[in-house]
């Protein structure tokens, strides 16, 4: 039947229903609304399909009711939990059923990686009503809940980037191939005692650099970048999720690797002693830094010497040999004195030269965050150290004039190959006397206002802050995904004739790769200020710190912590009518 009424329904029951029976029936009828329509005076049966569909839906509200309920108890104790600083808080929590718990604890998850997420919006509104209006409370409930570490970093969730090494676990055959492929035993072998030069934490060695002078003192310069485009899986479930991890991230609670470790550590990463394919750029230079030769060839090389700039440093100095003699403990920069001396004066020669073209140089040095474990109880388990690391000017703009030569070069050459590659530009028209090198930050702030983010562009066009007509990045392809495309692209040419990609793919290709190295980016310029922040919160409010007044408005004040190389805004009136740019303060921090 279709349809019935109550007293029908009730005489399947009761041989003479009575008034109280065919009453109770009525009401048993209303309620089952899984399979009941009461359609007055009767109640209409539903199908097959239809009570189907509305058991299905009684179920999940079943199950969202039950996950409200426990939501408005527990997240509320968490909250009290975090503002009590009791985390975690697990003792004094209700004991929940497991599917339960996952339920609230993935919901908290999605919340925290995705605020704008839709499916679980109304959701968590409804959980939120009791609590603060705040963009991170979904982070302190998870680490009140114990289930986020303290100084959770879940900028990682937002852009999707996992830490640790399982992300690359499922590709270990495809990496094994890899590496059997890129051995390069047909390949010519250079025999030349190139060295890098990095930070004592940099793992993935992309770059290294021999130098020497011809007859006529022109500098011959090879640059030795290290090759994993020669077997990359172009497409492949590997090389997308490379892609989407876009750049290598170096911050203070460690680093993350753009590739997976066995290679972008390992087995392609320019490791002194080791043979390795590389990408090998030979560069003649007149004295007056003018390229008179340029070629590019895949060959075979073994680095000679990993060292560090601190080590270099004390070498690009007149007075190294006393300071040899006097230091006991022997430098492993000292058999490349006289090579790094020449690198050094190249690279003068060089930046002068970019200089004049306009270039705009920011020296402003980056202090070095060190995470200690802090045993006292019932304080922050993380306490934050802040080191000024001794200088190694001299060094760094060594290694950087040579990267943003080879960049630049290959930018040039690649118009003349009609090559399409990813370039990053700043197109922007600067004031002539905006050239030079800045180190004050009241001129710091002047001249970086004029300077829009350099961004990533599919077609040659002028990066003003470098003083050059195009840059395409080649030189880190272990660290980042723009310079392993544009060094398949260069392999590709250099060995068919023919790109990888065409103009066409890589405008399809393109707002991919530049929304995930901003993401990147944004997550590496972002933490080191999340934990300089932690050190001055540790400090406390008492302690005076040396600042200038790098810009002002009628409302705020920017003040410049040049030990401490971040920049934080007051409002003006704090600092008195007279405050203006390069007016030296010491400040306190609430």
């Amino acid at each position: 039947i279709t349809h019935a009424s109550a007293r029908w329904f009730a005489e399947l029951l009761w041989q003479e229903p009575d008034l109280d029976q065919v009453a109770a029936c009525w009401h048993a009828l209303l309620e089952c609304k899984t399979h009941f329509k009461f359609n007055p005076p009767d109640f209409d049966v539903l199908s097959e399909e239809k009570a189907a569909v509305r058991l299905h839906e009684a179920e999940r509200t079943e199950k969202r009711n039950a996950v409200l309920a426990a939501g408005r108890t527990l997240f509320p104790l968490l909250f009290e939990a975090h503002q009590k600083n009791q985390i975690p808080a697990k003792a004094l929590l209700p004991e929940l059923e497991p599917e339960l718990e996952n339920q609230l604890e993935t919901l908290l998850h999605t919340r925290l990686a995705n605020p704008d997420e839709h499916e679980t919006s109304l959701l968590w509104r409804e959980f939120s009503k009791n609590l603060p209006d705040n963009p991170h409370i979904p982070l302190f409930l998870l680490e009140a809940w114990g289930k986020v570490p303290p100084h959770y970093n879940f900028s990682l969730d937002r852009i999707g980037y996992q830490p640790g090494k399982d992300w690359f676990r499922e590709f270990e055959t495809q990496i094994e191939e890899i590496l059997n492929s890129a051995r390069g035993e047909g390949t010519e072998f250079i025999d030349l005692p190139f060295i890098s030069v990095d930070t004592p934490e940099t793992e993935d060695l992309d770059d290294a650099f021999h130098l020497g002078k011809d007859a006529d003192a022109n500098y011959i310069l090879q640059l030795a970048i290290a090759c994993p485009a020669v077997a990359w899986p172009w497409g492949s479930e590997l090389d997308k999720t490379v892609l989407r991890r876009a750049s290598s991230l170096y911050l203070p609670e460690g680093s993350l690797h753009m590739m997976p470790e066995p290679l972008g550590v390992d087995g392609m990463s320019l490791t002194a002693g080791k043979e390795r394919q590389a990408m090998l750029a030979r560069f003649k230079i007149s004295p007056e830094g003018e390229i008179c030769e340029f070629d590019v060839s895949l060959k075979r090389i073994t680095v000679q010497a990993n060292l560090f700039y601190e080590d270099c440093e004390a070498f690009i100095d007149c007075e190294f040999v006393e300071k040899e003699a006097a230091n006991a403990k022997p430098n492993p920069a000292a058999p490349y004195a006289g090579m790094l001396n020449q690198a050094y004066e190249l690279a003068q020669v060089m930046q002068a030269k970019r200089i004049e073209q306009g270039a705009v140089i920011i020296k402003r040095p980056e202090p070095l965050l060190i995470l200690h474990p802090n045993p006292d109880q019932g304080k922050d388990p993380v306490r934050v150290e802040l080191l000024n690391p001794p200088a190694a000017d001299k060094t760094q703009v060594m290694i950087g004039e040579f990267m943003v030569l080879l960049n630049a070069t290959i930018a040039q050459k690649a118009e003349e190959w009609a090559l399409p590659l990813i370039y990053r530009t700043q197109h922007v028209a600067l004031p002539k006397d905006y050239a030079g090198i800045w180190e004050a930050p009241e001129d710091i702030a002047r001249v970086v206002k004029s300077l829009p983010p350099a961004s990533i562009d599919q077609f040659p066009r002028p990066h003003a802050g470098l003083g050059i007509p195009a840059y395409a990045t080649v030189s880190s392809p272990l660290r980042r995904y723009t310079d392993l495309f544009n060094q398949g692209q260069v392999l590709s040419h250099l060995q068919s004739g023919v790109p990888l990609f065409s103009q066409g793919e890589l405008s399809g290709m393109l707002p991919l790769i530049a929304a995930r190295s901003d993401a990147a980016s944004s997550v590496q310029k972002q933490r080191p200020r999340y934990w300089k922040l932690v050190y001055f919160k540790q400090q406390g409010d008492k302690r005076w710190y040396e600042a200038v007044i790098s810009d002002e408005n009628d409302v705020f004040a920017i003040v410049s912590l040049q030990n401490e190389a971040i920049q934080l805004r007051a409002k003006r009136a704090i600092f008195g009518e007279k405050a203006m740019p390069g007016q030296l303060c010491r400040v306190r921090i609430g």
